[in-house]
């Protein structure tokens, strides 16, 4: 009997501490303002939130492989086409270099257009320049010629067969000629240009095609995108930011640009609406040959105006450079037993006079449109470097006007057909 007494008792025991552990609980819940109803409603809203998130997120899923899939029919569809192999844009055609700044993309075709001016292919060969690579040994048979310049020395506009070194080389008996001209170019960094590739061709003859815009590209780092010079107190050339301090163009949009047909086919359209609706306004504003009149007043770091009139400090101190820029490269061509030649580039400001009028117009001072040839002319004399002159010959041609591209301050190909047979006379003239 007593065992059984004991065994009832140690059940109650537990079935109490059991309805007060419940006890306290409900107590818990109670003392924190809820009800176990409320409990349970709250694990249903829960549920039915988690049920939400999960649908967003599978939605949000849906959309994202929605969005892929089809970035990646529009690339099939856009090479299988033939599109996206078309750039209005300088940046498409330049990939980075950590002392020059940037070079063009090597081994590359593509059409390169300017509405209204011109559309042609663009071709590059391994090391990233227009036209042949050149031979890297010396043969006493083969005079070799090497170019340095910016966009009018890599032939922006003119087709592979259309550049001032294709044209030279037909002209000089044989003759190899190299060009290492690359678009947005300065002087600083053709120098730097001949320092890195100039080892690669036993050359006889450098030809450097010297633009007005040289003078203030060769102060201006394009925020740091590209090496410029300076003078030291002592009058010496000092190049900074070499290495370059950042990319110029954004490393991800160029990636799209060199990979991606349907980045690039987009990019085109945009940049060619864009040029549509600008060349309506400027046609309401200022008549068909707004295009023109803008590129003879473009205001750089050293103005047309400035440039004509000869005169001011900044545009003293940007030829100080430019003389110790050829300087330099002079220094550098001789210790290889070449010749250096350089050649003045003729803009349409200096070769129409109507285009020169525009400049003059609202100047007080007289402008001088030979300053610019008289000042590089005396560089070379002071320098002892043979200096080619072809603006006279631009000058006296018939139609001058059509040496230039439509809408466009560059050379065409008839310009460098003519730069060509007039640096080539010169160069028969020396041999």
């Amino acid at each position: 009997m007593r065992r059984r007494i004991s065994s009832k008792s140690g059940f109650s025991r537990c079935f109490g501490l059991v309805v007060n552990l419940m006890d306290g609980l409900i107590d818990s819940a109670l003392n924190d303002g809820r009800t176990t109803r409320e409990n349970l409603d709250e694990v249903e809203v829960a549920r039915e939130n988690r049920g939400y998130r999960s649908s967003v997120m599978r939605r949000i899923l849906a959309c994202l492989i929605g969005i892929v899939a089809a970035v990646l029919i529009g690339e099939c569809f856009v090479r299988v086409a033939g599109l996206g192999n078309a750039a209005i844009s300088k940046g498409p055609l330049h990939q980075h270099h950590p002392l020059l700044g940037w070079t063009c993309l090597p081994s590359s075709s593509v059409f390169f257009e300017q509405p209204g001016s011109f559309r042609v292919e663009v071709s590059t060969n391994s090391s990233g320049f227009r036209g042949r690579m050149g031979t890297s040994g010396s043969e006493e048979d083969v005079r070799k010629i090497l170019c340095l310049g910016d966009s009018t020395m890599w032939g922006y506009g003119v087709s592979d067969r259309e550049t001032f070194s294709q044209f030279l080389e037909g002209i000089v008996p044989s003759s190899e000629v190299v060009s290492l001209g690359v678009n947005g170019y300065s002087t600083v960094q053709e120098l730097l240009a001949y320092e890195l590739f100039g080892n690669n061709y036993q050359n006889t003859d450098v030809i450097l095609a010297f633009c007005s815009n040289d003078l203030g590209d060769n102060m201006d780092s394009k925020r740091g995108g590209r090496p410029y010079a300076t003078l030291s107190p002592e009058g010496e050339l000092v190049i900074k930011n070499s290495p370059v301090q950042r990319e110029w163009k954004s490393p991800f949009k160029q990636a799209l640009r060199h990979h991606s047909r349907l980045f690039a086919c987009l990019e085109y359209t945009g940049k060619l609406l864009q040029i549509k609706w600008s060349e309506g306004r400027e046609r309401e504003a200022s008549g068909d040959d707004a295009g023109v009149v803008e590129a003879a007043t473009d205001d750089d770091d050293v103005g047309y105006r400035e440039l004509y009139s000869g005169k001011g400090a900044k545009l003293s101190y940007a030829w100080d450079i430019q003389r110790e820029l050829i300087r330099a490269l002079n220094v550098l061509v001789r210790s290889k037993e070449a010749t250096l030649h350089v050649v003045y580039v003729p803009d349409p400001t200096c070769v129409l006079p109507e285009m020169f009028e525009v400049v003059q117009e609202g100047c007080k001072q007289i402008l001088d449109w030979d300053a610019p040839e008289a000042r590089l002319k005396q560089v070379c004399e002071e320098l002892d470097v043979n200096y080619i002159d072809i603006l006279g010959s631009f000058r006296g041609s018939k139609h001058a006007e059509n040496l230039f591209l439509k809408k466009n301050s560059h050379w065409g190909p008839k310009g460098h057909q003519l730069a060509a047979e007039v640096v080539g006379q010169h160069l028969l003239k020396d041999s």
